[in-house]
């Protein structure tokens, strides 16, 4: 749950300082993101799951030493045993221990129930009228979800950091319906396309803005960083590991809306080219039907864990397509 002093944040004068300083909108993104950090609990994997990222990093870390950093956090070792017992891993004996649950499952897919227990659980509702939390994080699990099934050329990302870069790039939205309900909720209410410039107008800074200061602030590679600080410049401006994951990030936006809207792509001809631009990702004609409904049953599997509402049913690339006109 969201904190009940939102509205004792920033004071009117220091607010007003912050918008106007007559220095570049990075810094007022940074003053203001210190501001919101200093004065009230803002969004963001806790320390715990921070810890656990880090001992996971270390390929010579034992399922032993894993095992104790979640041992720390109960609700998310409760999550995990959950998990793994559930129908979907049709377990014969009840699992116990967090120690067999890391072997069942596997670190990879422990890490990902550990960051969104830490992010979505606290922040399923709020106070931002016209922001639709669990839309929110139904977006975000389906950007991480396709995120993490590419695999890039010439990099070192891994398909957890995908992941993990994907599910917070737009952590600045969750920010400002944190921090601010009622005017971000005013801006929710004009169109979608004039967002960005009432952000701007009304805080001085864009979602983008905040979004990579909080990802400054809990110590992603910069790489990330800037990848989401640019999520929304033409490619043509980029260059380098920042320019590929921004293709990661735009590419997952596509899909997303497919699987929210299957109408957003009323055409053969525009599922067509969706397969050809799949293509710089590595996906041939063949393959794509294949990865597109492997993420369609990953992004159910994972919002159901946490009781999001998503599409009744799974949806797979045959039944978009046949629809289509």
């Amino acid at each position: 749950m969201v904190d009940n002093n939102i509205a004792e944040i920033a004071s009117e004068q220091e607010y007003t300082l912050i918008l106007n300083q007559p220095t570049a909108t990075g810094i007022n993104a940074h003053k203001l993101f210190q501001t919101l950090n200093r004065k009230m609990r803002l969004p963001r994997p806790n320390d715990s799951v921070m810890k656990l990222f880090e001992v996971a990093k270390d390929k010579k870390a034992s399922i032993d030493e894993i095992a104790k950093v979640i041992a720390i956090d109960q609700p998310v070792q409760i999550k995990i045993l959950k998990t793994v017992n559930s129908s979907f891993y049709y377990q014969k004996e009840k699992v116990t221990s967090i120690a067999k649950a890391l072997q069942l499952l596997g670190i990879s897919k422990v890490k990902r129930i550990a960051l969104c227990m830490s992010m979505i659980s606290e922040n399923t509702s709020g106070y931002c009228k016209n922001f639709d939390y669990h839309t929110y994080w139904s977006y975000s699990l389906a950007r991480a979800t396709i995120a993490s099934k590419i695999k890039l050329k010439n990099t070192w990302f891994t398909s957890d950091e995908l992941f993990t870069v994907s599910l917070l790039s737009q952590i600045g939205k969750l920010i400002f319906a944190t921090a601010y309900p009622e005017k971000y909720s005013n801006i929710l209410s004009k169109p979608r396309t004039k967002h960005s410039f009432f952000e701007e107008k009304s805080f001085g800074v864009t979602q983008n803005e905040i979004s990579f200061e909080m990802m400054k602030d809990i110590g992603l590679p910069d790489d990330f960083c800037y990848a989401i600080l640019y999520q929304e410049m033409p490619l043509d401006k980029l260059e380098g590991n920042v320019l590929k994951l921004v293709e990661v990030l735009k590419w997952s936006r596509i899909i997303t809306h497919l699987l929210h809207d299957t109408n957003c792509v009323k055409t053969k001809s525009g599922l067509d080219d969706i397969i050809k631009s799949s293509s710089h990702f590595g996906f041939t004609e063949d393959i794509f039907p294949d990865y597109f409904n492997n993420i369609s049953c990953d992004w159910h599997e994972i919002s159901e864990e946490f009781n999001l509402n998503v599409a009744p049913k799974v949806l797979t690339w045959e039944s978009i397509y046949n629809k289509a006109s």
